[in-house]
């Protein structure tokens, strides 16, 4: 499949952010995508170097970029993305994923490590509820980690842990202790 560049802001300098007047020459390049069905997709970009006319920029010129395709990327985000989300979401291995999308192990990984972040760096929800093994952090001993005066109380108003008499828990578990 044959690409031109239709995005006008891809003729922008990255920069300094200036749009480009005069074309310097023709780059072309095979950025690798997602497959379509049972075969490959092969992608050719022919696109245009600009001259950046701005006397203060440093760069003088530069290559056509968009979203999918940043300058020098060899796969499209698309493929990435979906490389990074194997991993992530669907448990796969990177090996694994590295061979079915037919990319290279640090490729994977480093797009997983991108798309992890947005897991560890996401907001937690409020705790409403403390469970047994939250109250065994808190006590700091003993079975379930209570222990007389710390504050932690069980189900006989004892240190948690000690708790004597029937609970039955959500699941329908009876935990009496015999």
């Amino acid at each position: 499949m044959h690409l031109v560049t239709a995005d006008e802001t891809a003729r922008a300098c990255p920069s300094c952010g200036t749009f480009a007047l005069r074309v310097k020459g023709l780059v072309r390049t095979r950025p690798r995508d997602l497959s379509y069905g049972e075969r490959g997709l092969e992608l050719a970009w022919l696109k245009r170097r600009w001259y950046c006319h701005e006397p203060d920029c440093v760069r003088k010129s530069f290559t056509e970029q968009v979203p999918q395709i940043p300058a020098g990327a060899r796969i499209t985000a698309r493929l990435r993305r979906a490389a990074a989300l194997r991993v992530r979401d669907a448990g796969s291995t990177v090996v694994q994923a590295a061979r079915d999308l037919h990319v290279s192990w640090p490729t994977v990984m480093s797009a997983f490590r991108t798309a992890s972040r947005e897991v560890t760096d996401a907001e937690l929800p409020e705790v409403e509820v403390l469970g047994v093994d939250e109250l065994r952090e808190l006590g700091g001993g003993g079975f379930l980690g209570g222990q007389a005066g710390d504050g932690v109380d069980g189900l006989d108003g004892g240190p948690a842990g000690f708790a004597v008499g029937a609970h039955t828990s959500t699941t329908g578990i009876d935990h009496t202790e015999h």
